[in-house]
C-alpha cells in the first residue's frame, strides 16, 4: 500500500496558505500560513540564503507530515520542484536525524497525478472546505529550517 503526498498552494507564492496532503488509508493535512511564509522568507533574506527558502520550508513541512501522519509503508512525493528532489530528500533526512527521531520513512518522488486522493484532499483544505489537521506555527518550522540550514546545502 502507497501514501501519496500532493500539495496546494505553492511556498514561494506568499500571497495564499500552503497545504500538504497525505492520503491513502490515513488522510492528514498540513497548513503553513502566507503570513507565516513570508516571516520565513524574510528571515532567510536577512541571512542570505534566500534561495533555499523554498526548499527548506517544504523539506520541514513534508517532515512535520510525516512524523503527524506516521504512514506504514513507501510514501510518493508529487513532484513539486523537478530537479530538486536530491535536494529535498538530503534535507528531509537532516531534519529525521537532528530531530533525534527514530523514523525511517520511504520516500519517493514521482507524479501523484490530479485524480489522486492526496490531490482532492490538499485542494480542498487550500478551499477551505475542509480543516487542516495541524496548522504549522512560525516556532515549530523556525526550529526545524534551522537545524538543517547551517550546514550550508546549496540550491544549486
Amino acid at each position: 500500500m502507497k501514501y501519496q503526498i500532493d500539495q496546494s498552494g505553492k511556498i514561494e507564492n506568499t500571497e495564499k496558505d500552503t497545504v500538504l496532503a497525505l492520503s491513502n488509508d490515513i488522510k492528514y493535512t498540513v497548513i503553513l500560513a502566507a503570513k507565516v511564509k513570508r516571516t520565513l522568507q524574510s528571515i532567510l533574506r536577512k541571512e542570505g540564503r534566500p534561495e533555499m527558502y523554498i526548499y527548506l520550508v517544504f523539506s520541514s513541512l513534508l517532515f512535520i507530515l510525516l512524523k503527524s501522519s506516521r504512514p506504514k509503508s513507501k510514501v510518493i512525493i508529487d513532484r513539486e520542484y523537478p530537479g530538486k528532489e536530491s535536494l529535498i530528500r538530503v534535507l528531509i533526512e537532516r531534519v529525521i536525524k537532528r530531530s533525534k527521531g527514530k523514523e525511517n520513512f520511504k520516500l519517493e518522488f514521482g507524479s501523484v497525478g490530479k485524480s489522486s486522493k492526496a490531490h482532492g484532499l490538499a485542494h480542498k483544505t487550500f478551499k477551505r472546505k475542509l480543516k487542516a489537521d495541524k496548522r504549522v506555527k512560525l516556532e515549530e518550522i523556525i526550529k526545524l529550517i534551522y537545524s538543517i540550514k547551517n550546514d550550508r546545502v546549496s540550491a544549486d
